[in-house]
Parts: structure tokens; sequence; C-alpha cells
């Protein structure tokens, strides 16, 4: 089935919303799970344990991940864009399709680096939202694409 050129733009704005929702789900959950082991462990070397120093190291580790790569700031700049999106696709029937793409064009200057493994379940989802079924249900994701979609909110059967 060939699709239009605006069929085409809505399945990429859609695309892009999807992406960001599941960029902002994973970010939020690595960020708080983060932190209850950083709770937990920094609880727990009170307790009286030959296991301090592993725990300390452990929360040193979380820490610099947290600091390198701010998945919280990450999250929420996703939540956002994933607004930005749905906002443009609400307005897809009323704009003509250079104005969506001048729209597009300035939301995606402020995107987030997507982790790769949410490229093929982003698509996969957006099929299912607009199509009603997995058009591309041949293609199987493979096992970092399936535990990272897990993660970022999974894909509706």
């Amino acid at each position: 089935m060939k699709k239009s050129p605006s069929d085409e733009l809505n399945f990429e704005i859609n695309f892009n919303a999807h992406l960001a929702r599941m960029t902002d789900s994973l970010n939020s959950r690595l960020d708080k799970f983060c932190c209850f082991i950083q709770v937990l462990l920094g609880a727990s070397i009170f307790a009286q344990s030959g296991y301090g120093w592993l725990f300390g190291i452990i929360i040193a580790v979380m820490s610099a991940l947290q600091l390198a790569y701010k998945p919280g700031e990450v999250a929420g700049n996703a939540k956002v864009q994933a607004l930005r999106y749905q906002q443009l696709a609400d307005e897809l029937s009323i704009l003509s399709p250079e104005e969506v793409r001048i729209k597009r064009n300035k939301i995606e200057e402020q995107d987030t680096s997507p982790v790769m493994s949410l490229f093929n379940p982003a698509r996969k989802r957006t099929c299912i939202a607009l199509y009603g079924e997995d058009a591309e249900s041949n293609y199987r994701l493979n096992f970092q694409e399936r535990v990272v979609c897990f993660i970022a909110g999974g894909i509706p059967k």
C-alpha cells in the first residue's frame, strides 16, 4: 500500500511522539532505580557488614552515572518533546504540509538523543496506534530491543 506524503508525515510525527514518550519512561525509570539503589545501599552501610566498601563503590558509580548521563533531565526534556509532537499531531488536519514540516523541524531542533534500541519498538507502537495492528509483524525485536522496550513501557498487544 503506497502512502501519501501526508500519511508519511503523520507517521513520522507520531513515531517521534512515541519515541519521546518511551525515552521519557526509560530515563525516568533508570533515574528512580539509581536513586533507590543509592538509598538502599547508603542505609546498609550503617549495618555491621564487611561489605561497606563494596556498597560505597556501587553508590559512587551510580552517582557518577547519574551525574554524567543525567537520566532525570533527559526524561524531563523527552516528556516536553512528546507533548510538542502530540500537539503537532493534533494540528495535522488544520495545517498545510509545509507548515507541519516547519513546525516539525523547529521541534526536532530540541530533541534529545534517544537510545537506539527504542527505534524499532517505537515504530511498532506507531503502527499499532495508527493502523490498529502491527503492520510490521514479520519484524522481530532482538533481545536488547525487547529488554529496553519492556523498561520503557512495552508495546501494546
